[in-house]
């Protein structure tokens, strides 16, 4: 009877033992699950915006000022070349091209110490990049910027423009433009090339 006792007892207490282990166990693995919920989710780092250029409009215009004239042969006469940038900051202009009919106007070279023939620059922008004229092709290139980091708003002369009438004739004078095309004349913006039309001349030699 004693020896059944002592067995049951044996048998309670192993039983007792691994009831306290299971739930040990429990505790401990219900320690870690809570301590892992508890720690801070790392913090996404923001991502950088990517600027989106602003919206293209076009409404500035080059101009030829005046738009037409009569000179006698071997007589001379001044044209200019207007800029309006309608409001938008402008970084440069291209005049590419101005064309003239070589048999009946000439250009006038502006500055005499330089090689070639020159227009005369206007200063609305203080960087002038091309000037050159092609008396025997007839036309003019002329492109004038801004200066790094600035920007033109504003309307008046870009350049000038002297003929000399070499014939009885009619000459056009016109920009070489066309909508989309950059390969042109163009007026430079943030987005493209903004200029949307030109207002060209024509000019007539007489005896």
């Amino acid at each position: 009877m004693n020896e059944q006792n002592q067995t049951t007892n044996t048998s309670n207490k192993s039983a007792t033992y691994v009831v306290l282990l299971i739930v040990l166990i429990l505790i401990v693995i219900g320690y870690f699950v809570i301590r892992s919920k508890s720690v801070t989710a790392p913090v996404a780092e923001p991502v950088a915006s990517v600027p989106v250029p602003p919206q293209l409009v076009r409404n500035t215009t080059l101009a030829l000022s005046p738009e037409t004239s009569s000179t006698k042969v071997n007589g001379t006469f001044k044209i200019d070349i207007l800029l309006n940038t309608s409001g938008q900051e402008v970084y440069g202009v291209d005049v590419n091209k101005l064309k003239f009919d070589p048999k009946i106007l000439q250009v006038v070279d502006a500055d005499a110490k330089t090689t070639g023939v020159q227009i005369t620059s206007g200063t609305l922008m203080d960087m002038t990049v091309a000037n050159k004229v092609d008396n025997k092709a007839g036309y003019i290139e002329f492109s004038q910027i801004a200066t790094p980091q600035s920007t033109y708003n504003g309307s008046g002369v870009l350049a000038s423009v002297t003929f000399k009438v070499l014939a009885v004739g009619t000459s056009t004078v016109a920009f070489d433009f066309a909508l989309d095309s950059s390969t042109d004349s163009n007026i430079a913006v943030l987005g493209g090339d903004a200029l949307s039309s030109v207002v060209n001349g024509l000019y007539v030699g007489v005896k």
